[in-house]
């Protein structure tokens, strides 16, 4: 009774990681390996279009030799994070490509745009997207880049720590 009340809790969360990432290296994964995989999870899954990410990690992961558990697993734990980041991202695009604010949060106004021009507030919306992924493609390699030189060090000196029998 006592090991299920711990469930859940930072510590136990720690070492249930640990753990995980351990097992990928004792399964053959480099330290640089699972620095990679994870950074392009993470990374590839805050892209601000919804749906994309899982195929995106897939199709590059395939090429670079990446583990596909290793990577979709780190994409579906980041869905909250690019939720958050969805509006953020749009709102970035607009600004770079200097495109006028639609109401995305707008209830109201947005029901009103639909009823007057369904197929130019669905133009609209795709162009928010699309400039939103232009923003999240001109932040992606540097969070990328950030990350993976965060990640492979912890990840050498976890490699080297000794296993508990």
């Amino acid at each position: 009774m006592a090991d299920n009340a711990a469930e859940g809790t930072p510590s136990t969360t720690r070492r249930g990681l640990t753990a995980r990432l351990r097992d990928w290296l004792s399964a053959g994964l480099t330290p640089h390996d699972l620095a990679l995989g994870m950074s392009l999870g993470v990374v590839i899954g805050c892209i601000p279009t919804l749906g994309l990410s899982t195929l995106i990690c897939a199709v590059v992961a395939h090429p670079l030799r990446i583990n596909q558990p290793l990577i979709q697993t780190v994409n579906f734990a980041v869905y909250p994070l690019q939720l958050a980041l969805l509006l953020p991202l749009w709102r970035t695009g607009e600004w770079m490509f200097g495109m006028a604010p639609v109401p995305l949060l707008d209830v109201a106004a947005l029901l009103e745009r639909i009823d007057l021009n369904p197929w130019q507030t669905l133009q609209d919306f795709i162009w928010v997207a699309a400039a939103g992924v232009a923003a999240w493609a001109v932040l992606a390699p540097l969070v990328g880049l950030l990350l993976y030189a965060s990640l492979r060090p912890l990840l050498q000196r976890l490699a080297k720590l000794p296993t508990a029998q």
